[in-house]
Order: structure tokens, then sequence, then C-alpha cells
């Protein structure tokens, strides 16, 4: 073989040699990329939850929220809202406050009562009665009781008012027999007396205006 012939296998050769090494170097090049932005992506995730519970510590997602509500709603509480006349604002700080789980009795009867007797004056009186026996209040379940005698007392006022005696007799009925005024039954309380339960005042109230 000349060694023109080797030169140009040599030659050959060596390309291929040098294309292989070529190949290495851009399959190692695309290899520290892809860990590199690995790297980056896990890193931005983790500043993304050191963030998230930095501000859920600091209770600053709950702070935002609670401005934003207050800005649309132009109260700045419950007791604010109900004053305005603004009683789905009301409950949507009540929500709020029962999410961050918050001792909301107080607030889920007072919003009950605002949204009771705004039923009484528009005469809704189903719709009222249907939402109060919507309500919950776990271990001062009497304070929802004692409130449903309430509201079917103003009722019954105004069927009477009507003389409607009728209607005040059918919405008497509604009324518990198995609680006092006070919302107790026999076995929660040594003050219960069974001639006086709710539903045995109340048509004795329309009785005597017959």
């Amino acid at each position: 073989m000349s060694d023109r012939s080797w030169e140009s296998i040599g030659s050959e050769f060596g390309k291929v040699l040098k294309k292989t090494k070529y190949q290495k170097k851009i399959k190692k090049m695309k290899k520290t990329s892809i860990m590199a932005a690995l790297a980056i992506g896990i890193l931005l995730i983790s500043l993304l939850g050191i963030r998230s519970l930095y501000r859920g510590a600091t209770g600053a997602d709950a702070k935002e929220a609670k401005a934003e509500l207050i800005e649309d709603c132009g109260c700045g509480n419950i007791e604010d809202c109900l004053a305005k006349d603004k009683i789905d604002c009301a409950w949507k700080m009540y929500n709020e406050k029962a999410e961050n789980n918050m001792d909301t009795h107080d607030d889920l009867m007072k919003l009950v009562k605002a949204e009771g007797t705004q039923h009484i004056i528009n005469k809704t009186y189903d719709e009222g009665w249907l939402r109060i026996g919507q309500n919950d209040l776990g271990y001062d379940q009497h304070l929802l009781w004692a409130y449903k005698y309430e509201y079917l007392n103003s009722v019954i006022d105004q069927f009477i008012a009507e003389d409607n005696l009728k209607g005040a007799k059918l919405w008497a009925m509604k009324a518990s027999d198995e609680h006092n005024t006070s919302g107790w039954q026999k076995e929660q309380t040594d003050d219960f007396d069974r001639r006086k339960t709710q539903r045995k005042l109340l048509l004795k109230k329309v009785k005597e205006f017959r």
C-alpha cells in the first residue's frame, strides 16, 4: 500500500476520532445543562415553598384576603356589616373566621338573629325558618333552640296582628314540645316543666286571642 493511501486512512481515522470526541463533549455539555436546569428548578420550588410557609406563619395571605373583603364590603367586621344591613358580607367574614378555627358561636347567633329579623320584616317566614334549621352550634345548640322559640313567637305575633289565628296556630305547632324556652331538654336541666314547653306556650298564646 502506498504512503498516500496510509495518509488517507490516517486522515479519515483521525476525523472519526475527532468526531467521537466532539459528540462526547456535546453530550457532556447537554448533561451539564440538564443538571443545572434541574438544580435551578429545585431551588425555585424550595424558595416558593419557604415563601409560602413564611406567609402562612405570618398570616400574610389571610391579612390580604381580609383587607380585600373589607374594601369590597365597606364594613370592617361582622358587627359593622350587620349594622349596615350587609348580611352577605357578614356571612363571608364569619366563614373566614370559621376556616381559621376561631370560636364563632357568638358571631353565628348574631347572624342567625339578624337574618331571622330580616325574614320577619320581609314576611318570608318559611325561608327564615328553614335557614335557622341549617345551622349547628354543637355544644351550644340550646341557644339555637331558644332562638327558634323567639322566631316563632315573632311570626305568630304577625299572624295575630292580621287576625289570622289559623295561621298562627299552624306556626305554633312548628315549635318543639321537647325544649323549654331556654332551649334545654328535660335531661339537660333541672328547670324543665312539661306544661311549659315551647309548643304548649305558643299554642296557649294563640288560644288567648280566640
